[in-house]
């Protein structure tokens, strides 16, 4: 069968099953709006239908609408192509060509300008917007090809990310492969960065005002305000950064262009951001005819940042802040003859806030001591010294070389971010469908990934920590490599090829049937886990708990290791997690339900499908573990189609997979013809 007989029996099962429009709906917090999906145009609009591109000449209007329900949008993107001689500007607005200015974009700042790259433009939206939103693009250039509109914004039913182990490590969800994923999510934790949203978009240029903000908030700038409204002509005193502005501009940080404006919405450029934190460190008191960019690199400002590029992405504002905050600050030493000499005094974080930077091994948490601490389970040791967790996961960081930041009162030292170094080299290998463990043990660990063979050897010099707990027993007492169900990471801290660390978690999931007489019953295997066996810890919520905060259907994650005295030591992790929804994707170990994405945990054998709906149960990693049919289903949960393979082709044996309202299967097999040749 050639490819328009294909081509034609495709055409015609769509038309028996129907049309199924294309829908934008929200990912993540992002809404895609395909250009030609416009509301009305007028002036010079070309396109062609399918190619999901639109060219919009000078003068051209493009008026768009989404619903957006209660997903708060903050930031456009438009990604377009354009050419040297037609680049030029193009504005954004609301409701109509006339209507509230957005955003403009000079797109001759956008290179390369060769009509065969796309480009992306973004405007930030001094007012988030929500519901029904019309917005249009005037196009100013000659002429400029738009090929993606995307609204970002905060997803309210976005998974919160949860912390255990290493899994869920990140502050934002796109930021895993970026080169300043430290950084990013170091100034997420001192809460520089809101993390109210799934993406952080690190390339995204940041504008003025937002990174100035970050510089203000650190250091409260708002305190070194006097009269509440900014000296910039743009910026008015209901603005809320006003204070902030005003404080940043008292202290010498900030000052307004040569008009006196502020233009908070413009993207900062790397000029403009040196000199930001080069007049917070002082430098530019100190000479007068030394450029901004020689101070800068002098203080290693701009170490490991690319320095490129004209404007200052988000991700690259995240490591400045972090440069910054290492260097030492410039302050007045002495007044002799009216001459000023300055010394470098502290670093900037310690100059300028309670906060103190620093780095080290997480050596000990307050399970690996294996006896019940006197004081509260919430410490860890890095460099020999205790600290408190404070509000980060830093108990989970065992075995890893971190850089952190801390702030001490009354003797007493608290994280407030930490993060493993850049150096560190970390390795998870989880079991699934393509790797299964055969060895482990103190000497060496084997698996076996898509058939191929893969050994670690260990030492004597590496710790091994098992269930969270140093490990005094056998490995093999307590771990069979052929029913090993977990994940084991592998830490090389100085990245010298010999593991410093390895973590063995090996948890199980349970489900309370039942309590009673200091015994829980799990749900679905009826095994017994009774208090009164070693020592037990109970967490909710991240708050170590009693056993009566348990009740029927907690969905449980427990850690079981032993300690010196050979008694069972387990960690209980309580975490009611239900969701009920419908299945409507499936991509490998990512389960979508009701457009919100889950990871499907290792212990899960249920038969998961497009179209189930059902209750879904999650541990404590926020992984579906299982779950049960709901009692109300919807009339009809999905479509399959299967064409047989005959040896010459496709054969016009088509059978309809139908999911009906009690769950079930129903195969039809319609009647096709071909047409045409």
């Amino acid at each position: 069968m050639n490819m328009k007989k294909i081509l034609a029996l495709l055409i015609t099962l769509v038309m028996i099953i129907g049309v199924f429009p294309v829908s934008y709906a929200s990912d993540n917090g992002e809404i895609h709006i395909n250009p030609q999906e416009f509301l009305t145009k007028s002036g010079t609009v070309e396109y062609t239908a399918g190619s999901g591109q639109v060219q919009g000449w000078r003068g051209s209007v493009i008026t768009y609408e989404v619903d957006l329900g209660n997903i708060v949008v903050d930031m456009l993107e438009i990604k377009l192509r354009t050419g040297s001689a037609e680049a030029g500007n193009f504005e954004v607005h609301r409701d109509n060509a006339s209507g509230e200015l957005l955003g403009k974009v000079d797109a001759k700042t956008l290179a390369p300008l060769d009509w065969a790259t796309i480009l992306s433009a973004y405007i930030p939206l001094t007012t988030p917007v929500s519901g029904k939103f019309k917005f249009c693009i005037k196009t100013e250039g000659t002429a400029h090809s738009y090929h993606d509109i995307i609204l970002y914004g905060k997803d309210p039913n976005a998974v919160t990310r949860g912390f255990s182990s290493l899994d869920g490590l990140d502050s934002f969800k796109d930021i895993s492969n970026d080169k300043n994923r430290m950084e990013i999510n170091l100034m997420t934790q001192l809460g520089l960065f809101s993390n109210d949203k799934v993406n952080f978009l690190p390339e995204r240029p940041i504008t003025r005002i937002e990174f100035v903000d970050l510089l203000g908030r650190f250091i409260k700038a708002e305190k070194y305000a006097t009269t509440g409204i900014a000296p910039f002509k743009d910026v008015s005193s209901e603005d809320e950064k006003s204070q902030t502005l005003e404080g940043l501009y008292n202290l010498g940080i900030i000052k307004g262009d040569t008009e006196g404006n502020f233009r908070a919405k413009d993207f900062i450029t790397l000029y403009e951001a040196a000199s930001v934190c080069v007049n917070a460190l002082g430098y530019r008191t100190a000479s007068n005819t030394v450029s901004v960019f020689d101070i800068a690199n002098s203080i290693n400002l701009f170490k490991g940042v690319d320095t490129s590029e004209t404007y200052v992405s988000k991700g690259e504002s995240a490591h400045i802040l972090y440069n910054l905050f290492k260097a030492d600050t410039l302050v007045a030493k002495e007044i002799f003859d009216g001459m000023v000499s300055y010394k470098a005094q502290k670093n900037y974080i310690e100059n300028n806030s309670d906060y103190v930077y620093d780095k080290g091994i997480v050596s000990a948490n307050f399970y690996t001591n294996l006896h019940v601490p006197t004081k509260e389970k919430d410490t860890i040791t890095i460099n020999d010294t205790e600290f408190r967790v404070g509000n980060t996961r830093a108990a989970d960081f065992l075995g890893l070389s971190c850089e952190f930041i801390y702030y001490e009162i009354d003797g007493e030292k608290t994280i407030a971010a930490i993060f493993p170094e850049k150096k560190a080299v970390i390795d998870i290998v989880q079991t699934n469908a393509k790797i299964k463990f055969t060895t482990i043990n103190e000497h060496k660990i084997e698996f076996l990934e898509n058939g191929e063979e893969f050994e670690c050897e260990l030492d004597a010099t590496t710790a091994i920590i098992y269930n969270g707990v140093a490990l005094d027993s056998s490995l093999t007492s307590l771990v069979n490599a052929n029913t090993f169900a977990g994940a084991i990471t592998f830490i090389d801290n100085d990245n010298n090829g010999i593991y410093d660390c390895v973590l063995i978690d090996n948890p199980q999931t349970m489900i309370i049937s039942n309590i009673g007489a200091g015994k829980i019953k799990d749900e679905f295997s009826n095994e017994i886990l009774d208090f009164d066996d070693g020592i037990f810890y109970f967490f909710k919520d991240g708050i170590e708990t009693k056993p009566n905060a348990l009740k029927v259907g907690d969905v449980l994650t427990v850690y079981q290791s032993a300690n010196r005295t050979g008694k069972i030591l387990t960690r209980v992790i309580i975490d009611q997690k239900l969701v009920s929804g419908k299945v409507t994707q499936i991509s490998g170990n990512i389960i979508t339900i009701d457009g919100v994405e889950y990871l499907l945990a290792n212990e899960c054998t249920e038969d998961i499908y497009p179209g189930l709906k059902a209750d879904f149960y999650l541990n404590a990693h926020n992984r579906i573990i299982t779950y049960k049919l709901s009692e109300e289903r919807n009339a009809v949960t999905g479509l399959f189609m299967a064409a047989s393979d005959e040896s010459n082709g496709l054969s016009t044996k088509v059978e309809l997979k139908v999911l009906t309202e009690k769950n079930n299967i129903e195969i039809f097999t319609p009647e096709l013809k071909y047409c045409g040749d």
